[in-house]
């Protein structure tokens, strides 16, 4: 129980770090924990994106930030990154409708002004995919999407689709959406 109360006050030091670093950056915080559902192809894809914010670029024009806070005590594998499926569902649901406006229901609303912010910003404005890492208070750019990252995407949800419709799960030990996947318990993997 104590070192579970030292990692919660460690992240908390962390989220206190990054929220006074953050608070003298020029952005446009436009959603915290946002849920979205979205439709690609015969699936849906849904998740919670921690921070979606807007920053003008070293260009001057403004980029939609799509950020993931992460506890890891070690930066990031750069090329890895680039090639993070995670990044690239953030990055196809953020060109989706549906992302902005919600899907009709109380249980995914969309934001607020998601019509308006969908028209302003929804399939024009760059987007960059951040790896924020609390312990070391700063931020990695996962890098942009284009079509080949979202079939790659699709092409790993079809195979999903196969497994959970016979029953078959292969593991991948190294997967780090392991914990959340309701499927841990027939795939054999133990988690603590």
């Amino acid at each position: 129980r104590a070192r579970v109360l030292a990692e919660v006050a460690d992240v908390l030091d962390c989220i206190r770090d990054m929220a006074t670093k953050d608070k003298w950056e020029s952005r446009e915080v436009l959603a915290t924990e946002h849920k979205f559902e979205v439709p690609i192809g015969d699936h849906t894809l849904s998740g919670f994106v921690d921070l979606l914010d807007i920053k003008k670029g070293k260009s001057g024009k403004p980029i939609l930030r799509i950020i993931d806070h992460k506890t890891n005590a070690s930066a990031p594998n750069l090329q890895n990154l680039k090639l993070n499926v995670q990044f690239s569902a953030y990055s196809w649901a953020s060109r989706q409708p549906e992302f902005w406006t919600g899907n009709g229901t109380s249980d995914i609303p969309g934001l607020p002004n998601g019509d308006y912010l969908w028209d302003l910003y929804g399939e024009t404005i760059e987007r960059r995919a951040i790896w924020y890492g609390l312990h070391q208070g700063k931020e990695y750019d996962a890098g942009p999407r284009d079509d080949a990252d979202y079939l790659r995407m699709y092409r790993a949800m079809n195979e999903i689709a196969k497994a959970i419709k016979h029953n078959v799960f292969i593991p991948n030990i190294s997967g780090d959406a392991c914990t959340f996947c309701d499927f841990t318990e027939p795939c054999g993997i133990p988690i603590p």
